[in-house]
């Protein structure tokens, strides 16, 4: 009796512990929780003020960007002494600007208005930063007494030196339109200096003289005061603080404008807060509820789970023999194939469905099932094997395995894991296989449209790249590069249509698949251009029979297309004249410009007194936009005559993202980005708003000759890719 006693008040004392634990947790998590709320409500409070930080800044640099149209006119008539058609200039800009008045100041303080006055300024602030080549915003005493305008100034460049100072000057209202006005929630916003001197106000809002008169009567509920307030805007620092005008409470973030010793500060009325916060704080009170409900739910869970572990232990025979049986089931209806592996005995048991995949006895040895693995991966089963019985931890590998049928080996998945018993002695190896020959023949798939040309189907240019270099590696004899080159392409495309343009190079490329063996390597370099790996050539006359049966089909081909046709093919030998990929592609491209030079229409093997060309030569005139840039700066070192032909105002050392692309900034999806040179050649398809078309870029190492880091970019205009969706830059149809 006296034990029951002793056992119900230590489980009365046992509840009472975690009805305290509970309480004491909801009570903890209710203050974490309106700390969290006060720091949400501060990071609004930040979010909104740099907004609208961002707001002012974005009004500002719009009359930073007229500044800056005006200031090469300026600085040639600065440089000149035109001083009067300075004043003209700014007068005029004066009628069409954002501007009250503008000036134009000389290095030696001596500035022009535009109402005609001239005076010295070179004691201003603004003018001393603007001379050193910065932009500055700063405040002035204006014309009228008591007024105040704001300065705005940016430095005259005249070939990278700074020679005067451009100066455009607004009502400080102007301020007061970029901030946004007071509204029905009493959200305000203010402008102040590093004196604490407001200098602007939102609309409709009214305009004290300073940050201690807009502060006054206030009482802050932080460790902050108003002199701590006005250090922190003459330091430019940011800060957040809570206060009490009244009965109301004001939220209050102030952020400094760097360029010009402002600083933005930004009220909110507590009330707005607490609106904000309504929905937070009613989740905070169902969240309770909720684990209020939760907690007797498990005390209820308890004591059911207590009942049913009686019950659990008299169906446990039971349900682990529904378990084997459903496991049998399972495995039968799988198209997953499961298998044990007995550490003692050596034997390996598989499931039912084994037998219907693979034709073998669900039972059988280790060395037996490696029979119906591929040669090739034998070995490597094996060591898996070995590697599991050594290291006991779960390993797994993909595995050829022929079916029942004989016919092509499949690919499988293969998973292993380790059982133990009791002991902790490795007891059993369990196993399943999953058929992944999908996925491979989608990889592979994949991999091989990644390296073929959509337009001829013939490998593109990383594609023929690599086969090649591959089967250069291989030293397996000589060989002989061929780079065919479509006569005069681009005059086909301006008279008959672009249509006509890619029925030719359709046509090109059936003739020369054709033309050559299965075994021959051929691709399309982009353009107008076609390359072509001959193996196993030792010598011009082994080539010359199926060069000539080339150039005959390829003028019947041309008599079928709308248009004549002709073709001009430069060739090389390997390893004569070019042991790498690069040295016989350029003998390759040597020889094809002679072909070019005697008329075109032929073919010229490659000879020493051809060369040696320079190779910006041989890039200068192919029939496709060709340029070379610094990877780091995406700035040109090189156009090649068919781009100036379209593009004649670009010129070397200007930034590609500009010229081609219509941008401000690098391409986020630029192929040069990033690159180094043990990338190797690659291609990427994007849009060009430019020249509205899509672009195929091939992207290759050029060694510069000042021995700096350069890219190779070849591009040329591709059909719209099927099932790619269009930019938002790229016109609608």
């Amino acid at each position: 009796m006296k034990k029951d006693k002793v056992k119900a008040f230590f489980s009365i004392l046992f509840v009472c512990g975690i009805l305290v634990s509970f309480f004491l947790s909801v009570w903890q998590y209710q203050s974490a929780a309106g700390r969290h709320l006060d720091n949400a409500a501060f990071s609004f409070l930040s979010r909104s003020a740099a907004d609208q930080k961002e707001y002012l800044l974005s009004g500002l640099e719009d009359r930073f960007r007229q500044l800056r149209s005006l200031s090469a006119y300026a600085g040639e008539m600065l440089q000149e002494g035109r001083h009067n058609h300075i004043m003209e200039l700014l007068e005029a800009s004066v009628r069409s600007g954002q501007f009250e008045y503008l000036m134009a100041a000389a290095p030696d303080g001596s500035a022009y208005f535009s109402d005609g006055t001239a005076r010295s300024i070179s004691g201003e602030s603004y003018f001393v930063q603007g001379l050193s080549g910065a932009e500055a915003v700063a405040e002035v005493s204006a014309p009228s007494e008591g007024a105040l305008d704001i300065a705005l100034a940016v430095p005259i460049f005249q070939n990278g030196t700074v020679v005067g100072v451009l100066g455009g000057f607004c009502r400080e209202n102007m301020l007061c339109a970029l901030l946004p006005g007071q509204d029905p929630s009493g959200c305000r916003a203010y402008l102040a200096n590093r004196s604490g001197r407001i200098i602007a106000a939102g609309p409709g809002t009214d305009l004290p003289s300073d940050v201690a008169a807009l502060l006054e009567g206030t009482v802050f509920e932080e460790d902050v005061s108003l002199q701590q307030i006005l250090e922190h805007l003459s330091a430019e620092e940011p800060g957040n603080c809570r206060y009490r005008q009244g009965e109301t409470q004001i939220y209050l973030s102030y952020l400094p404008l760097k360029e010009s010793g402002w600083s933005l500060l930004y009220m909110i009325p507590g009330t707005y807060i607490e609106e904000w916060s309504a929905p937070l704080h009613r989740d905070i009170l169902w969240l309770e509820l909720k684990l209020a409900a939760g907690f007797l739910a498990c005390w209820i869970f308890i004591g059911w789970h207590i009942w049913e572990k009686g019950q659990q232990l008299q169906e446990k025979k039971m349900r682990l023999e529904w378990g084997e049986e459903r496991y049998r089931i399972l495995a039968k209806d799988s198209s997953e194939c499961f298998f044990e592996y007995d550490y003692k005995t050596g034997a390996m048991t598989a499931s039912e469905n084994y037998q219907k995949v693979f034709g073998e006895k669900p039972v059988l040895s280790l060395e037996e099932s490696v029979q119906i693995v591929h040669p090739d991966d034998q070995r490597a089963y094996q060591r898996l094997w070995q590697q599991m019985l050594r290291e006991r931890r779960p390993l797994s590998m993909e595995v050829r395995i022929r079916p029942k049928d004989g016919g092509e080996y499949l690919w499988y998945s293969l998973y292993l894991s380790v059982l133990y018993d009791k002991k902790g002695s490795l007891r059993r190896i369990v196993g399943k296989m999953v058929d992944i020959s999908r996925q491979k023949q989608k990889a592979a798939f994949f991999e091989e449209k990644a390296r073929t040309d959509a337009l001829t189907g013939l490998l593109n240019r990383e594609g023929v790249e690599q086969s090649i270099r591959l089967c250069l590696d291989q030293r397996e004899g000589g060989h002989a590069l061929a780079i065919i080159d479509i006569d005069a392409f681009k005059k086909i495309n301006d008279t008959f249509g672009h249509g006509v343009g890619d029925q030719v190079l359709q046509r090109a490329a059936q003739v020369i698949r054709s033309a050559f063996r299965t075994s021959d390597i051929v691709g399309r370099l982009g353009g107008d251009e076609f390359m072509v790996l001959v193996r196993r050539i030792t010598s011009w006359q082994d080539l010359q029979p199926g060069i000539l049966r080339l150039q005959k089909q390829l003028a019947e081909a041309s008599a079928e297309l709308p248009c004549p046709v002709t073709f001009s093919i430069g060739i090389a030998l390997h390893p004569s004249q070019g042991e790498s990929f690069h040295e016989l592609y350029r003998s390759a491209d040597i020889a094809l410009y002679e072909a070019k030079r005697q008329g075109k229409n032929r073919c010229a093997f490659y000879q020493e007194q051809m060369g040696p060309r320079s190779e910006l030569e041989i890039l200068n005139r192919k029939a496709h936009n060709c340029y070379i840039i610094n990877p780091k700066t995406h700035q040109l070192l090189f156009i090649n005559d068919y781009i100036r032909r379209r593009m004649p105002n670009v010129k070397p050392g200007d930034f590609c993202y500009r010229e081609f692309m219509n941008r401000e900034t690098p391409c986020e999806n630029c192929p040069a980005k990033g690159w180094e040179p043990s990338q190797g050649t690659h291609q990427c398809d994007f849009y060009n708003p430019h020249f509205q078309e899509w672009v195929q870029t091939t992207v290759s190492e050029f060694c510069w000759e000042d021995g700096q880091p350069a890219v190779r970019m070849d591009c040329s205009g591709i059909p719209h890719p099927g099932g790619a969706e269009l930019p938002a830059e790229a016109p609608r149809p």
